[in-house]
């Protein structure tokens, strides 16, 4: 009983570490999962930055880039 018990688990185990790498490998492009807020600022101020949150998922990580337009 025991080892058939043992065998289950690692089974069980392994069906788990196969699906999360196939997850893992599975190419998105970004989605924002927190779009970033409106934000308003003044430009001539001594201190001149903004902090902008947001959040987003994808496969390979996305990565932020901001530009001033």
């Amino acid at each position: 009983m025991k080892m058939k018990i043992s065998l289950t688990w690692t089974a069980l185990t392994l069906l788990l570490l196969k699906c999360n790498l196939a997850e893992r490998s599975i190419q998105y492009g970004p989605v924002f999962t927190q779009e970033p807020s409106d934000s308003v600022f003044l430009l001539r101020t001594e201190d001149p930055k903004i902090f902008i949150n947001c959040k987003a998922k994808g496969n390979p990580l996305p990565y932020y880039r901001w530009k001033f337009n």
